[in-house]
């Protein structure tokens, strides 16, 4: 993990409510730095970022922008075995964070 940001606890300290929201970012530069070198614009994903969230029953979700939504986004058609890589740490990630 790379970091942390809770925007809870920042809406909190400006003396607002927000259910529980936070963002974790992860990353390994040995996978993102070839879609970068493919196009640089993808450092806008990178690292990867999961949002931990909250809804109004009470239920947490993961969300996530797929390793295949980045590369179709910034047209990074040459780095297919790096996106399946990434996939696999995802998938590796959130597999963790929820087998409670």
């Amino acid at each position: 993990m790379i970091a942390r940001v809770d925007h809870a606890v920042a809406a909190a300290n400006n003396y607002m409510d927000l259910r529980p929201t936070e963002i974790i970012m992860f990353g390994n530069p040995k996978l993102g730095t070839p879609l970068m070198q493919s196009n640089q614009m993808a450092a806008m994903d990178l690292p990867m970022k999961v949002l931990a969230w909250e809804d109004e029953h009470g239920k947490t979700w993961l969300t996530y922008k797929s390793p295949k939504k980045i590369t179709e986004d910034f047209n990074i058609n040459d780095q297919e075995t790096t996106r399946e890589q990434l996939e696999i740490v995802l998938d590796n990630f959130t597999e963790i964070a929820t087998s409670g």
